[in-house]
């Protein structure tokens, strides 16, 4: 039995979709039940601020698209007020960027 392409694999497998349940929204699940609210946990969705603020920490940042949407929700965690909020992370060019927004980071 020779190997087979990736386009053939995908084409025995089916059309089935086998994209991973969503879990955008979900809290893991150990902060889920009693003392969940006093873990300190945050949830912040996606939202439409959070894109349109990672968008202007793209362009005025060196970040990935990703770095700019956590950094994004860290702000809107603080409420825009990031000396309130601590940020932890060791990639270099989001500590930058953090930083630079007014986030005090923690090593």
């Amino acid at each position: 039995m020779g190997r087979r392409s990736g386009s053939q694999a995908h084409e025995q497998r089916g059309s089935r979709d086998e994209s991973p349940p969503d879990r955008i929204g979900r809290q893991p699940e150990r902060f889920e039940g009693e003392g969940a609210e006093q873990s300190g946990w945050v949830e912040v969705p996606p939202l439409d601020r959070i894109r349109d603020a990672a968008r202007r920490l793209v362009a005025v940042h060196d970040l990935r698209v990703a770095d700019a949407v956590q950094l994004a929700g860290a702000l809107t965690a603080s409420a825009n007020r990031p000396e309130t909020l601590p940020f932890v992370t060791l990639d270099e060019r989001l500590g930058v960027a953090a930083r630079r927004e007014g986030f005090r980071l923690l090593p």
